[in-house]
């Protein structure tokens, strides 16, 4: 992250992307170094399709989680982190481990 808070700083600009990555958790602390270093963050991540719509009945989107962080003038940050998934999918691979009902609304059975 300090390399491209650097790169960000000379250039202008930085884009980093990573491939081929596993579960990477919450994205507000890949974010947040860029915004205590005066700099503006984005972070988004795809998805293969997990999440099902409203009133849908089989898998559509991926679930999508991005994040942001902005330096805030009373030097705090301003962060933002969400999914477009009731529940995590890693908690979700955990009830099922462990045999547990997800809460009412947040899957359908197969």
């Amino acid at each position: 992250i300090e390399l491209a808070i650097d790169k960000a700083r000379s250039a202008g600009a930085c884009i980093l992307a990573i491939g081929n990555a596993h579960h990477n958790g919450p994205l507000w602390l890949d974010v947040e170094p860029f915004a205590e270093a005066g700099l503006i963050a984005l972070s988004v991540v795809n998805s293969v399709t997990y999440v099902v719509p409203h009133g849908g009945h089989k898998r559509l989107y991926g679930t999508n989680p991005m994040a942001f962080a902005v330096p805030r003038a009373d030097g705090q940050v301003l962060l933002f982190d969400q999914a477009t998934a009731a529940m995590a999918h890693g908690e979700v691979r955990i009830a099922a481990r462990e045999s547990k009902i997800l809460p009412e609304g947040i899957g359908l059975d197969a």
